[in-house]
């Protein structure tokens, strides 16, 4: 299950892990699905939602669930508020495109943090 990210997603999507800290804990902490993350970390032999973690221990983050679709491309300097204008028309009066986002505007402004 997904929730919402009580820190910054790294931009790399790597998270370097502190002495005794549980992948659990890292899943809740970014707001990322605990499979996801246990699948994407297969390279560590028995790792399991309780496991605790080594310091300096690195963990591939899964992507949030809205950002899943975005591409790891540069963008165009106006593509920001195209992407919000297209948004808007095909969701017009805001309509809600994700749970924790009220309107494409808070989307794109989203998607620029990354």
């Amino acid at each position: 299950k997904e929730g919402e990210a009580q820190a910054v997603y790294p931009k790399d999507g790597i998270y370097v892990a502190k002495d005794g800290e549980r992948v659990r804990e890292v899943a809740t902490r970014f707001g990322v699905n605990l499979t996801k993350l246990l699948e994407l970390n297969k390279r560590y032999m028995g790792l399991q939602a309780n496991s605790q973690l080594i310091q300096h221990t690195k963990l591939q983050l899964p992507p949030r669930a809205h950002l899943r679709w975005l591409p790891s491309v540069p963008m165009a300097s106006n593509f920001g508020p195209l992407l919000s204008q297209f948004l808007m028309r095909l969701f017009p009066g805001g309509t809600v495109m994700h749970p924790y986002m009220k309107d494409a505007t808070q989307l794109v402004r989203e998607w620029g943090r990354i």
